[in-house]
């Protein structure tokens, strides 16, 4: 008899493993449909940006750009080039590489949160990652960003089932994605750091740390040995150098890169970012020419109701998470020393300036402390509630970036378009801003000169070099694509507009086209 219950129970525990397994299947597959239509949903209506024009740009394959690139993820332009070769260079081919990493990362942070607090938060988080403006941004994105977040989710994954299991099999798969983590964006370093720390806080997987470290001393070695070749000189001179690597009013200008000694605006901005992405309140491109009082008060609106509500859901996720002291110590961890190291290298050294995107491994941490909070509530109506209201958030913030222009990245292909069926052999393009996105999609062969900060000190030095170019050039366009980077008190135009006479103007998304005759020309 008491074999025959045991039987029975065997096969019942079995069974609800396999309902459990199928539901979960269900539920998972329908979040990663959701988020491939959102992240293939007009995933080649905007032109490639500069930094990712940068990435692709077939002039650079085989040059000293490209080993430059190369080195700041190694593992995503290996994969990106073997991509390439078989799915070709198209917009829309670049960008589906990264919306496919999405998958797994999406795929992971269903498994972390079912194992740290259970189905309903696994759920949550993974709904929430899949439709996050942020996260769809970079999944629209031919950069290493969705791969940094993908390989932080196994190496959190394999690390916790270590833990658990205390398998050598999940100890290895951990060393393993730990560097791959690392071969994806250095700044996954400070999330393996957070690991050890999560170990040194629990007492209970102390004892843990041997295994830690003897696993992940094979990936740090093999990654420094990389490093130290790759980045030792410049690392050593941004230690000891004490000067700023980039100049004050570069600072001040940039929505990303931000004052690193101003962490009043470093922390939150980040946590903003999280929530809403970079379509919702102030553009990027606002951001980028003025970073004052008034342009976030015309904002305060949208500023203050997406705060209100996204700190009062992660609020309540903290709060939830002290019911689950080892959980809570493992997503703080996650969330809070990548960002915190990443701040202090910025403000430490000169090797780099801090920006969102070196942190975005923290991104599935906040996420599934948004889960928390919206999942510890028993009655559905107010989980509903708070869902809803994050959701109307995201889909405003998504609908923002899919149509209104304010939001878009900066049109290089239409402009590179019009100055091909505009300019005339004779013509010269001067190039306020960042060449790289227009060099991408322009065929034409015209001659593009680039005006550098240092040769546009001030007006005078401009206007003197203007006329000679006036008259050899029948007519000269003025293209501004990012003119933040290199003329950011706008001496070009100013300088053009005295010297010539304006005679068309064309405007595409966060760039701007200006045609000139030289009056000494008489045209």
């Amino acid at each position: 008899m008491n074999e025959l219950t045991a039987d029975l129970a065997s096969k019942l525990s079995v069974t609800a493993k396999e309902s459990a397994w199928r539901r979960s299947a269900i539920e998972l597959t329908a979040i990663v449909g959701l988020y491939l239509a959102l992240a293939f949903y007009r995933i080649d209506a905007q032109s490639l940006w500069t930094d990712e024009a940068w990435s692709v740009n077939s002039r650079f394959l085989d040059g000293p750009a490209w080993t430059t690139m190369y080195r700041l993820s190694p593992l995503y332009f290996t994969l990106l080039g073997l991509w390439t070769k078989l799915f070709g260079t198209a917009e829309f081919a670049l960008r589906a590489f990264s919306t496919f990493l999405g998958v797994v990362a999406v795929g992971f942070t269903y498994g972390i949160g079912y194992r740290l607090f259970g189905r309903r938060t696994a759920v949550l988080g993974a709904l929430l990652l899949a439709t996050s403006p942020y996260f769809i941004w970079y999944a629209q994105e031919a950069r290493y960003y969705t791969l940094t977040i993908a390989t932080a989710l196994m190496m959190t994954y394999s690390f916790h089932r270590a833990i658990a299991a205390s398998s050598w099999k999940w100890w290895l798969t951990y060393t393993a994605s730990s560097l791959l983590g690392l071969l994806s964006l250095v700044t996954v370093v400070f999330l393996i750091a957070a690991h050890g720390l999560y170990l040194l806080c629990c007492t209970s997987h102390r004892p843990m740390l041997k295994r830690w470290m003897a696993c992940q001393i094979p990936a740090v070695v093999m990654f420094s040995t990389w490093f130290g070749v790759q980045y030792g000189p410049a690392l050593v001179s941004a230690v000891l150098t004490k000067a700023p690597s980039v100049t004050s009013d570069e600072l001040r200008r940039s929505p990303e890169f931000l004052p690193a000694s101003d962490v009043a605006g470093i922390i939150p901005y980040t946590f903003y970012a999280f929530s809403v992405g970079f379509s919702f309140g102030p553009s990027l491109r606002e951001l980028h020419v003025s970073r004052s009082i008034s342009t976030l008060v015309s904002h305060a609106p949208t500023l203050v109701t997406a705060g209100l509500l996204f700190a009062t859901v992660f609020a309540l996720g903290l709060r939830k998470l002290r019911h689950n002291d080892d959980a809570g110590i493992f997503l703080v961890l996650w969330l809070g020393v990548p960002i915190l190291a990443t701040y202090l290298v910025a403000t430490m050294t000169t090797f780099h300036e801090y920006n969102t995107r070196y942190v975005a491994m923290s991104l599935p941490a906040y996420i599934l402390i948004l889960a928390r909070g919206i999942g510890r509530f028993r009655r559905p109506i107010i989980q509903l509630a708070l869902l809803g209201s994050v959701l109307i958030v995201n889909g405003i913030s998504l609908a923002n970036y899919y149509f209104d222009s304010e939001y878009a990245r900066e049109d290089a292909r239409s402009a590179a378009q019009y100055l091909e069926s505009a300019a005339q052999p004779g013509d010269i393009i001067l190039l306020s801003g960042n060449p790289q996105a227009l060099q991408y999609y322009y065929k034409k062969g015209m001659p593009v000169v680039q005006a550098s900060e240092q040769s546009i000190k001030n007006t005078l030095a401009v206007s003197a070099k203007l006329p000679e170019a006036g008259n050899n050039h029948v007519r000269m366009w003025l293209v501004e694509i990012r003119p933040w980077e290199t003329d950011p008190k706008g001496n070009v135009k100013a300088a053009l507009d005295k010297q010539a006479r304006l005679d068309k103007h064309q405007s595409f998304p966060g760039v701007q086209i200006y045609s000139y005759q030289s009056t000494d020309r008489g045209s």
